[in-house]
């Protein structure tokens, strides 16, 4: 009976946390504070010591921005990936990375602990995003002790990191279609100045024709409104 308590009590957590991070995403269209609205709410919810969102680009992780409570150090700049040798493979697979203990951890090298503890970082869970066979980004929680991550924390994070992504996404998508139509209205605003810059021309051209030689040079199918027509 405890268990089903508890398992009722932890799906009403996640629920009630999905909706706050929704809720908070919902009216921001700008990607950092996306990343930084979706972080703090992570971080709130799973009570952990970081939150960090960052982008690949090529063999550099970059990070604008990180979520840290206490004096926890935030993570923000570009991040050589080569100092984190092992946990890239991993993460370039596309699996998850959970870490309870980076001190214990096998198969890491002295010189990657070395930058983890300099991050100050002993527990981790980082999910990668990896479209196409290419690796994208990273979504990852950070904490300054050893910490057991339950399998219903780890489910949270992944769900909450496509969400994160979508909306990421879906913001910059929006901002290249608000970029292209800006530019195609400038690119009528100028083509129709040109064509009617173009008539008004060939009109003086026709008007000295007709004083020099009584001949119409171009034919025009319509003629360009007179000031203060078109208010009449």
């Amino acid at each position: 009976m405890s268990i089903d308590i508890t398992e009722r009590k932890r799906d009403e957590e996640r629920q009630e946390f999905l909706l706050k991070l929704n809720d908070a995403l919902r009216p921001l269209s700008d990607p950092i504070e996306i990343q930084q609205a979706a972080m703090r709410v992570v971080g709130e919810h799973l009570k952990v010591d970081c939150v960090q969102y960052g982008e690949i680009d090529n063999e550099t992780m970059i990070i604008a921005d990180s979520y840290a409570r206490g004096g926890f150090p935030k993570l923000s700049g570009e991040f050589p990936m080569r100092r984190f040798s092992n946990a890239v493979k991993i993460l370039q697979r596309g699996e998850t990375l959970v870490v309870e203990d980076i001190r214990n951890q096998s198969g890491y090298s002295e010189a990657e602990l070395a930058s983890f503890a300099a991050l100050k970082i002993v527990s981790i869970v980082c999910i990668p995003f990896v479209k196409a066979g290419h690796w994208l980004a990273a979504f990852a929680i950070h904490h300054g002790s050893p910490r057991q991550w339950r399998p219903d924390e780890i489910a949270i994070l992944q769900e909450a990191a496509e969400r994160i992504w979508a909306a990421i996404e879906r913001a910059r998508a929006e901002e290249r279609l608000r970029r292209s139509l800006d530019e195609l209205t400038r690119f009528n605003s100028l083509v129709v100045g040109r064509e009617l810059r173009m008539i008004e021309l060939k009109k003086e051209v026709n008007d000295l024709s007709r004083r020099l030689d009584g001949e119409q040079r171009y034919p025009l199918e319509f003629e360009l409104p007179k000031d203060g027509d078109e208010h009449q």
